[in-house]
């Protein structure tokens, strides 16, 4: 029996992105370093996560 794991996979994605958006709309309202902070390391997360699905590896 094989187990779909792209329903979790798309929940874990769609709960990254949506922590993302909050980030940057807390940056944009309070200005702060932070949440600027917080919001590109999200962002990087959201990137790679798109690498990730788009490239995935091979071996490994």
């Amino acid at each position: 029996m094989t187990v779909d794991h792209s329903d979790d996979r798309l929940k874990d994605f769609a709960d990254l992105v949506q922590r993302m958006r909050q980030a940057q709309q807390q940056y944009f309202r309070y200005r702060t370093k932070a949440w600027l902070e917080l919001s590109k390391r999200l962002e990087k997360e959201v990137d790679d996560a798109i690498r990730d699905i788009f490239q995935p590896q091979l071996f490994g």
